[in-house]
This record gives structure tokens, sequence and C-alpha cells, in this order.
């Protein structure tokens, strides 16, 4: 697709700077974007999507809609990103199963991140 410039003018005639426009995941004004989506069936209660978002405020850069009809919850992280065991967490919380829609992003994998500890010379 390339770089796509997006510019607008206002009436005045000056550029408008900041676009709330989406491009390939990353935002206008180069914020990294991490999306999600989970079914949970039952999440169409309203007890439930009470439940839910009072879980979710407390996460910040955190963006989710509810499709009701079919019981996915879909999450834009722009801040701090929980990972997958953390997710479920929330869900369990408000008596859920959270199911994983499509491929997990690397920054919630589920898989344990290790790192070689270099004990020095001689040991």
């Amino acid at each position: 697709m390339g770089n796509f410039a997006a510019r607008k003018r206002l009436s005045s005639g000056e550029p408008v700077r900041r676009i709330g426009l989406l491009f390939g995941g990353v935002t206008a004004d180069s914020q990294a974007m991490i999306e999600v989506e989970v079914y949970a069936a039952g999440v169409r209660a309203p007890e439930k999507m009470m439940g839910l978002a009072l879980e979710l405020e407390a996460f910040t850069g955190l963006r989710y809609k509810v499709d009701t009809n079919h019981d996915i919850v879909y999450m834009e992280f722009t801040g701090s990103v929980p990972d997958a065991d953390s997710i479920r967490t929330i869900f369990k919380k408000i008596e859920l199963e959270a199911k994983f829609v499509g491929q997990l992003p690397p920054e919630v994998s589920e898989k344990k991140k290790t790192q070689r500890i270099d004990l020095g010379e001689g040991v």
C-alpha cells in the first residue's frame, strides 16, 4: 500500500495535524495499537456487560466494543498490554470463559519469554 498521508484543511486554510484514522494497525499519531478479539458466550447479558465495563476500566489506553449479536469483545490497546492469562482472568471474574479469536499478537502471546542468564567467566 505504501505510505499514505491524509491531509485536510480547516475552513481557515490551516492543515489538520492530527487525524483519528488507523493505517495498518498504527494510528496517525504513531502509537502502536494491539488488537485482540475474545469470544465469551453470554457477555451480552446486562449484568455481564456491566461487570466487564468495571473490570476493563482499569486499563489505560484501552478501547473496546461488544458485538452483542455474536458475543465477541473487540479490544484495542494503545497503552500497556496484558498477557493472555490476564485477559482470561478478567472474564473469569465475571463468570465467563474467554476464547481468543484468530492468532494472538506477540505482545499478548501465551508463550513464556525466557532470558538467558550469563553467570560470567569461570563458572
